[in-house]
Parts: C-alpha cells; sequence; structure tokens
C-alpha cells in the first residue's frame, strides 16, 4: 500500500495529462486546499496550517516518484521498439523526456543535490 501522500502527489502529477503539460500541475493554493479537505476528511478534524504545509512539502517530494517511474516505464517501451506515435498520438520517447525531465526540474527546485544525475545521454538517445 503506497503512503496516501504519495498517492496525493500522483494524483496532482496526473493533472498533467498524457501529454504531459507540467504547466497544469497544481499550484501551491490548489494543492494546499485539496491537501485540507483530504487531511479534514481523514482525520476527522480540520488540520493546522502547520500541518498542511508539512504535507504539501512531502507531497512534492513524493512527485519525484512517479516522474521517475513513468518516466522509466516509458523508456522500456521505446527500447522494445515502440519509437513511433501511437494511433492516439502518444509517443512514448517524448513522454519519457518529459517526465524524466519534471523530474530533474523538480529535484533541483525542492533542493536535492544533482550529485548522481539521471543520464541526459540516454534521454538524447529516446
Amino acid at each position: 500500500m503506497n503512503p496516501p501522500l504519495y498517492d496525493v502527489a500522483n494524483f496532482f502529477c496526473e493533472h498533467c495529462g498524457l501529454d504531459f503539460d507540467w504547466t497544469r500541475f497544481p499550484i501551491q493554493e490548489k494543492r494546499r486546499e485539496f491537501i485540507l479537505n483530504y487531511l479534514s476528511e481523514c482525520n476527522n478534524s480540520v488540520p493546522t496550517m502547520d500541518q498542511i504545509a508539512t504535507a504539501d512539502s512531502k507531497v512534492m517530494q513524493f512527485c519525484l516518484a512517479p516522474n521517475l517511474v513513468w518516466g522509466v516505464w516509458a523508456i522500456f517501451h521505446t527500447l522494445s521498439g515502440k519509437i513511433e506515435p501511437t494511433e492516439d498520438g502518444f509517443c512514448y520517447p517524448v513522454y519519457a523526456r518529459k517526465r524524466l525531465g519534471a523530474y530533474q526540474q523538480l529535484k533541483a527546485t525542492l533542493g536535492i543535490p544533482q550529485s548522481q544525475p539521471l543520464s541526459l545521454h540516454l534521454l538524447s538517445q529516446l
């Protein structure tokens, strides 16, 4: 079972759609409004602003995982020969670049050291 805030993070990432338009990711105000309602329902009490801010921070950290997982998933599909867009226009290499790019961008935004960055060489091969 996933940690509940991981599921919230994945839910927010899914707002970006299959074309993974990061501009559709909820802004802090909307995330915190959702988290307020989510925690209120889960805990049967209204959380404090500090609890909401802490949960939002954890959600943002958890957002790294779905971006990495779905990016690697798309790489596997690309390496298995699925290079051309599907009938509905979905393109695995493009999706991999977007998700792994979001992973790197978010990692930098969160101030996580880039000591072991994902190989841009690998991304350039997609």
